[in-house]
């Protein structure tokens, strides 16, 4: 298993909020530090979908997004035997990538806001040409 750390544009990674580490905590971002284990990730990937949701192998938990509608929280859910649409995202880029919900491609992985410091939320948000609260680089952590 490879573990993957997930940063924006700015250098900020993503993370599980340390306030709320459970069910229903919505990602933030914190400053990059790879041996934090709330920043650390791996994609499963579902073959028939050719889609992937995100894992945090310290949580055990993984993170969707809470509806697929602009503004929605991107969440930790309990594990999940059952990939769908509606809890899978496309990775499209090779280096700086948008993370798109399989169910609505309009839609994107994103920084929320217009300041994107620590402890910024994430949810989706429609593409605005790529700025930097909207890509995402996966970068392979050797622990």
């Amino acid at each position: 298993m490879v573990i993957y750390q997930i940063t924006m544009g700015n250098g900020n990674a993503l993370a599980i909020d340390g306030n709320n580490p459970g069910i229903g905590s919505q990602l933030i971002l914190a400053k990059s530090n790879p041996s934090d284990q709330k920043q650390q990730w791996f994609w499963v990937y579902a073959p028939d979908l050719q889609a992937s949701v995100l894992f945090n192998p310290s949580s055990n938990l993984y993170a969707t997004a809470q509806t697929i509608k602009s503004g929605a929280p991107i969440i930790l859910t309990q594990a999940t035997a059952d990939l769908t649409k509606n809890n899978t995202f496309q990775v499209l880029g090779a280096n700086a990538s948008a993370v798109r919900p399989l169910a609505n491609t309009d839609l994107n992985m994103n920084a929320l806001g217009n300041d994107w410091g620590p402890g910024t939320k994430v949810g989706l948000w429609s593409w605005d040409k790529g700025r930097p609260n909207e890509l995402w680089t996966t970068t392979a952590i050797e622990l």
